[in-house]
């Protein structure tokens, strides 16, 4: 009897997984087809950039983020910059509100969180820009970055990468060595086949720093299934073999870096420092920043590099 149950439940596993596999192709194929259609829509048709900063009860990180771009891109000023950010209490809300009122954020757009999925769609239709590029509140910027030799990148045959360079042998979020792909090098930069990489030399589909033509993003993100930015970026991956069709290019030392000081998502077990995010905000509330001068020129060995959260006074008014 046990025997004929062991059967009848392997057999009944097989079908589900068969089933999800057969939805998976259906969709994947749907999408395959409104991509080349999305290379007509007439929407996206200023020659610009837009950037979407997501973020969740850190907002001493997130000033981090938005500081350290206007003090490390040349034209920060003039970036079309949209924040989806989610505030779990009051007291993380009384931090958005003090950066919301930042001089430097003045044309910074904020809207809080209600439904991700919903919320990031609208987002994305209301612009008007042909490239997209998205940030996570974990991250700042190290060193400097021309944006509009970034963004002149032709996207049909790369997808650029801010978060890429020649020093990055480790993968922090699985704990592993990983070896530098073949380069070749286009003026100050370097390219690389997204096909032949290990780990993040073989993730082009990812939402730290990564730069795309919206339509497509626009696509993808109508079909997929997610619930935040880490659902978003897992199911992105049904796409991630057409889109490694196209090099990844990088600068030879990187612009951008991840700093996992602590974890605010319960969507995946992601490795993680011990920063309380709870303990941040107080002290951004009694006018302390993150130090992120103290790292300028960091030669990280992973995309990821746990670092401390260096605080400092601040004496911006």
């Amino acid at each position: 009897m046990k025997a004929l149950l062991k059967k009848l439940l392997a057999h009944f596993n097989l079908h589900l997984e068969s089933k999800w596999a057969s939805n998976q192709n259906s969709l994947r194929e749907k999408i395959l087809s409104e991509l080349f259609l999305a290379k007509n829509r007439s929407q996206f048709t200023e020659k610009s950039c837009s950037i979407i900063c997501f973020s969740k009860d850190r907002p001493l990180q997130l000033d981090a983020l938005l500081y350290s771009m206007k003090k490390m891109i040349d034209d920060f000023d003039d970036l079309s910059i949209q924040v989806l950010y989610y505030a779990s209490n009051e007291d993380f809300k009384a931090g958005y509100r003090k950066l919301i009122d930042m001089e430097y954020c003045a044309h910074v757009k904020f809207k809080e969180e209600n439904n991700f999925k919903e919320d990031l769609l609208n987002t994305i239709s209301d612009l008007k820009s042909s490239q997209i590029l998205f940030l996570v509140d974990d991250i700042f910027f190290k060193n400097e970055l021309n944006w509009s030799a970034f963004t002149s990148i032709d996207l049909d045959e790369f997808i650029p990468s801010l978060r890429h360079g020649n020093h990055l042998s480790y993968a922090y979020t699985v704990q592993k060595e990983q070896a530098l792909p073949s380069f070749e090098k286009i003026g100050q930069m370097i390219s690389w086949d997204w096909s032949k990489g290990e780990l993040n030399w073989n993730y082009p589909l990812s939402l730290d720093g990564h730069l795309f033509k919206t339509a497509e993003i626009q696509t993808l993100f109508q079909h997929l299934d997610y619930k935040a930015p880490n659902s978003l970026e897992q199911s992105m991956q049904l796409l991630k073999d057409v889109f490694a069709q196209r090099k990844g290019i990088a600068y030879e030392t990187s612009i951008i870096v991840n700093n996992p000081a602590n974890k605010v998502q319960n969507e995946n077990p992601n490795f993680h420092g011990e920063a309380d995010n709870v303990t941040l905000n107080q002290a951004w509330l009694d006018d302390y920043r993150f130090d992120f001068d103290a790292y300028k020129g960091l030669r990280n060995q992973s995309v990821h590099e746990l670092v401390e959260m260096k605080l400092i006074k601040d004496e911006r008014r």
